[in-house]
């Protein structure tokens, strides 16, 4: 048996672009913004990623019930009845 802790990614395991997210997020905030990506990369810089969900699914059952959109939605609503 190991001793070192077990990773389990969460997410939708689906890829999203970052110009998404950031319209997306925009959009629940009511910004209105300008959205500029310099698209200057640096050696090392990660260009794309999404969580591998394989693992949570085998071991834990998990298998995600909404899209990172419909999640930012629920956070964005959260967020704000938390603020008052």
């Amino acid at each position: 048996k190991s001793s070192r802790p077990l990773i389990i990614n969460g997410g939708t395991g689906v890829p999203i672009k970052l110009l998404e997210v950031a319209e997306v997020l925009a959009d629940l905030y009511g910004s209105s913004s300008e959205i500029f990506l310099t698209n200057d990369f640096r050696i090392g810089d990660v260009l794309g990623a999404y969580a591998n969900t394989e693992k949570s699914q085998l071991l834990l059952g998990y298998k995600p019930e909404m899209s990172l959109t419909d999640g930012l939605k629920t956070y964005a609503k959260w967020f704000q009845d938390a603020r008052g």
